[in-house]
């Protein structure tokens, strides 16, 4: 994507900067808050910054301040709002499929998939005449959406999405720069 000039070294930095308009539209995203947020940034541009935050109240004071010419920039604490997959209604009938051998390794894995994600279990190797997909079809057979797949990584990532904790900077356009 053409990233402006003026917002180039947004993107050499691990932090997460948004340059947004007064009224909170994104207008440029930095590749740090692209990657934690999983979306690519033309989505993001355009959209209400607030909307990408769990609580936006201080983010909204925040930019009423830069407005109103109170301070020139601000910075705050702020919980990043992922996005999901799946709408809510879909996430509660929706079963992830865990390897039995590799997610029953450990208690806690086990724990895991069992009471947070209510994972449903295949094995990976045939056993006799046994069907492996044999779970999934109980499932299915029970009202459960079809399942979807199940990484290792899925697990925490989900789990931690909506409360990742990063730090949102604004600051006010200065008469040298476009909107």
């Amino acid at each position: 994507m053409n990233t402006p000039a003026a917002y180039a070294a947004f993107d050499l930095l691990a932090t997460l900067v948004a340059v947004a308009r007064p009224n909170g539209e994104v207008l440029h995203a930095n590749a740090s808050f692209e990657n934690l947020l999983g979306v690519p940034r033309r989505a993001l541009i355009g959209t209400a910054l607030s909307d990408w935050l769990v609580d936006p109240v201080p983010l909204r004071e925040t930019m009423a301040a830069v407005a109103d010419n109170r301070i020139a920039t601000g910075r705050f604490e702020a919980m990043i709002r992922r996005p999901t997959a799946l709408p809510a209604e879909l996430r509660s009938i929706t079963r992830p499929i865990a390897a039995k051998d590799y997610w029953t390794r450990t208690p806690l894995r086990q724990w895991i998939t069992t009471a947070v994600f209510n994972a449903v279990y295949v094995d990976r190797e045939r056993k006799g005449d046994e069907d492996p997909l044999q779970p999934l079809v109980d499932a299915l057979a029970s009202g459960d959406s079809k399942s979807t797949t199940f990484s290792r990584r899925t697990a925490m990532s989900e789990r931690c999405a909506s409360s990742s904790r990063s730090r949102v900077s604004t600051s006010r356009q200065g008469p040298h720069q476009s909107a």
